[in-house]
């Protein structure tokens, strides 16, 4: 059975949406893994709505969501062979607008800390 020529899109079509292309810029630039709630909080949106971009992501192939007790844990995905080129060419993208340096801020500032302050859905 040859491959579906369209599950080469995929990694990209997820990258086209500015939510989840933050995700995986921070998890690459990092290689930290993060709850879902440590991300929504950094991304300053609600964890529902972030629950979809995650699950286009981990379709898409570009992150893991794994469970660990009763909370999940997000990762990228190492497991696609183009992992390091994927992950350079986000991370080279530029960030004018400093919306990717505000979210390593945030990020980094919760890393250690299991007790971070987590956003309410609207």
């Amino acid at each position: 059975m040859q491959p579906n020529k369209l599950h080469a899109t995929w990694p990209f079509q997820a990258l086209a949406d500015d939510t989840r292309l933050r995700v995986v810029r921070l998890l690459s630039s990092t290689g930290l893994e993060a709850t879902p709630g440590q991300l929504a909080w950094t991304l300053r949106i609600p964890p529902s709505h972030l629950s979809r971009h995650l699950q286009i992501l981990v379709w898409a192939g570009l992150i893991s969501l794994k469970r660990q007790g009763r909370s999940s844990v997000v990762a990228i995905s190492r497991a696609q062979s183009s992992y390091d080129t994927l992950c350079s060419a986000v991370l080279s993208m530029p960030d004018e607008m400093g919306v990717f340096a505000g979210d390593l801020e945030s990020f980094l500032a919760t890393a250690g800390n299991k007790s971070f302050p987590c956003t309410e859905a609207s």
